[in-house]
């Protein structure tokens, strides 16, 4: 395992040369001088709204040859779900090279507004929509960050010019209201943020495991993101938080039945500092086939009860609502 550097650089000569872990944007991500085919770039930044009753997730990004904008609401214990989203030829957004600096990214037409906003440590979601079939839709979302440390990646491929840099940001309290038509939900206590930040050169042909889960146990934040995706030796994603401080990990081995992902989901890191079962409640399953796209995702909800260990101390958690995906995809 590496860890970065506060202010190094991606790309080298042209090509990414700076692979491992860090936190909260530490590395440059100098795009502009990288020597790639640029209709190979993906950019996304991605929020989704979690508590016990429903989530809502809004993207804006592209896969150079196209761009998706997209907001959507599911509640867990029915068929109520919204989604009013855009898929647009080519590039449409510029978007920002660090997630921890103050930015602002924008799509605007004449029926559609989603902007993502940075300030400080405040970040707000910004919708409104006249959709054909629901009518007015919007949301008005702030999110406050509780932590100060937010894993990064930065993951190679096979191939040289290919890479994944990538920070996901958990913990962050949510308030606001969302509405889609006559349907509109308040964001209680119980509701959190999370943020993945995505930029990369991708194998065409890829698949992803992540899980991330934002709450409160023994009156403490407790949160967590785990995963794998492409070589995880030079750094993982994976880290636990717990009463304001960090808790970096290595390796997680999570084990779960591709065949029926309603089974229960186990996961160990290599330390023995996090261990859990998941015991899932709902799989929001996505599917995209279009042209040579086909891409895939099992995003399962559910209760995780286990321990985290901390020192000498193993911390009991129970009931703890948070999800675990598992993603397929060929783009």
């Amino acid at each position: 395992m590496k860890l970065i550097e506060k202010g190094t650089k991606l790309f080298v000569n042209g090509l990414p040369q700076t692979f491992g872990y860090g936190f909260s944007g530490v590395v440059d991500y100098n795009i502009e001088e990288a020597k790639i085919a640029p209709f190979k770039l993906k950019e996304w930044d991605f929020y989704q709204i979690i508590n016990p009753k429903f989530s809502m997730y809004a993207i804006i990004g592209h896969v150079s040859y196209a761009t998706s904008i997209n907001i959507t609401l599911f509640e867990y214990g029915n068929n109520n779900s919204f989604n009013v989203s855009k898929l647009l030829p080519f590039k449409k957004v510029k978007m920002d090279n660090n997630a921890s600096i103050d930015s602002s990214i924008i799509y605007e037409d004449k029926d559609y507004h989603l902007e993502f906003r940075k300030i400080g440590q405040f970040r707000f979601i910004e919708f409104r929509a006249n959709d054909k079939t629901l009518g007015e839709c919007h949301a008005n979302i702030k999110m406050q960050e509780t932590q100060k440390d937010h894993i990064l990646v930065s993951t190679p491929f096979e191939k040289k010019k290919e890479f994944y840099l990538n920070q996901k940001n958990c913990l962050m309290r949510a308030y606001g209201s969302i509405r889609f038509g006559d349907k509109k939900y308040e964001l209680e206590d119980k509701s959190f943020a999370l943020l993945d930040w995505g930029r990369g050169v991708l194998p065409f042909k890829h698949q992803w495991v992540w899980g991330s889960g934002s709450g409160i146990v023994n009156g403490k934040l407790f949160g967590f993101n785990i995963g794998k995706f492409g070589n995880n030796d030079y750094g993982t994603e994976n880290i636990f938080f717990y009463d304001g401080k960090s808790y970096k990990l290595g390796k997680v081995e999570i084990t779960f039945n591709p065949e029926a992902f309603m089974d229960d989901w186990s996961y160990l890191s290599d330390d023995g500092k996090f261990s859990f079962k998941m015991k899932p409640v709902y799989d929001n399953h996505t599917k995209t086939k279009m042209l040579w796209v086909d891409n895939e995702c099992h995003q399962v909800f559910g209760y995780f009860n286990g321990y985290i260990k901390i020192d000498d101390n193993y911390i009991q958690i129970k009931d703890f609502w948070a999800f675990t995906e598992f993603a397929h995809n060929r783009w």
